[in-house]
């Protein structure tokens, strides 16, 4: 076999495993509960199976084959100022563990929040896919999405939360321990209302990957216009996914997520339709005037549901400690140390904001490079006028503020493997 077929060969290999991770990563959490506990394989084994790290272990192959590929061409990777960034943004974490001595488990882990979706976003940066596999990679995420949609419908509202327990889901409420079963539900504040959850880990995953799967969609519709000549399907069918979505997002009762969306939609629309070229001053009054209207309607019919006291006086306290760590140490206190790696060690810290989340782990400093990383992501975005991933990326970064919302492996390597394709070459899906 000559150099030419053999990476070829990688190329091909690279593209089918992500175009199965990025179909299957939706249903990861419901498949893992149900393969690790309702069929007893994390007993086989062990809590951390390899039921649960599929993905990780796709990704050391992913990064294999790339190696392979730039031994073959004898030339070394051209790195960008964002591949740049990224490295650097490695490296100093790694240092920074070793400098402060950090366990290993506790590195290992908290790596596997912080780094494995940009690891990801740089292996397919570097293989770029042509126009038609990344055609193809997209139709993956549209395809495994909606399925994973119409699943969490039929889970919700056929087989119903508290009926889950068959399939190895934990017998309890709104709880999560680490190397444990899912509990079947995650309860509203004060009620006995479940939260929809599709066959994400909980309600607000599933709302982080429904805001970012949403505008994917409306633009998906521009090709299904173009490819079915039947009008009536060629408006239904996007029309439907939306619709299902939307309500599907507003059942996760996630602010959160219901706050990127918004952004999401105001980014999509505001490219789509050029508002900005159309805004008048009396438009922007009616404007504001309707959304206090709306916002006050919503206030008197659920404001209960929206502004949940508790929650709420949680999420705050979260942040102010947030705050008051970083500043406590502001070299930051290591990879792990905050976030969900921290559920599996002494003390967590969970400030409910993945930036803070990054800020205490590595500091200041840490905290600088990982905006830059973003910062740059979304330039190159503007840049290649990608109005879909743009208003994904936004969306979901608006999310971060709220929750840790890159903990998610459906939303993070989904959000950051798209955003790694080529931009010129995914302005229409």
């Amino acid at each position: 076999m000559n150099t030419m077929k053999v990476m070829k060969f990688c190329q091909n290999t690279a593209f089918y495993l992500l175009f199965g991770m990025l179909f299957l990563l939706p249903f990861h959490a419901f498949g893992s509960t149900v393969l690790n506990y309702g069929y007893g394989l994390a007993d086989v084994f062990g809590t951390a199976s390899v039921v649960s790290m599929w993905k990780e272990f796709v990704i050391i192959i992913l990064t294999l084959l790339l190696g392979l590929k730039f031994f073959l061409e004898r030339k070394f990777p051209k790195f960008d100022i964002l591949d740049k960034l990224i490295i650097a943004y490695f490296l100093f974490g790694i240092l920074h563990a070793i400098l402060l001595k950090i366990d290993l488990s506790q590195l290992v882990w908290g790596a596997r929040y912080d780094y494995v979706f940009l690891c990801t976003f740089m292996i397919v940066r570097h293989f770029k896919f042509d126009k038609e596999q990344t055609k193809k990679l997209f139709k993956s995420v549209i395809i495994g999405g909606a399925l994973s949609l119409i699943l969490g419908y039929i889970l919700h509202y056929l087989i119903k939360p508290e009926n889950l327990t068959v399939l190895g889901f934990r017998d309890d409420w709104s709880t999560w321990y680490p190397g444990q079963s899912l509990a079947f539900c995650q309860r509203m504040e004060n009620q006995e209302l479940c939260r929809m959850s599709g066959t994400f880990a909980g309600p607000n995953q599933f709302g982080a990957y429904l805001a970012m799967f949403i505008p994917i969609l409306y633009m998906w519709r521009k090709e299904v216009k173009e490819r079915i000549k039947d009008t009536s399907l060629r408006r239904g069918i996007p029309i439907a996914l939306i619709s299902l979505a939307f309500y599907a997002l507003i059942q996760t009762y996630s602010r959160g997520a219901l706050i990127g969306v918004f952004i999401a939609i105001f980014v999509l629309l505001s490219y789509e339709y050029n508002l900005w070229k159309h805004i008048k001053k009396k438009h922007f009054l009616f404007g504001l005037i309707g959304i206090v209207v709306v916002s006050a309607v919503l206030l008197i019919t659920i404001g209960d549901t929206l502004i949940r006291p508790e929650s709420t006086s949680g999420h705050i306290a979260a942040w102010i400690m947030g705050i008051q760590e970083m500043f406590a140490h502001p070299l930051g206190q290591g990879l792990g140390s905050a976030g969900p790696a921290s559920y599996r060690f002494a003390n967590p810290i969970i400030p409910e904001s993945w930036y803070l989340q990054v800020g205490i782990e590595l500091g200041f400093f840490g905290l600088l490079l990982f905006l830059g990383i973003l910062v740059l992501t979304i330039k190159k975005l503007f840049q290649a006028r990608n109005t879909a991933l743009l208003a994904s990326f936004l969306g979901v970064l608006a999310i971060a503020f709220f929750l840790h919302t890159f903990e998610d492996s459906a939303v993070s390597i989904t959000l950051f493997s798209l955003l790694g394709l080529k931009p010129s070459k995914v302005n229409k899906i």
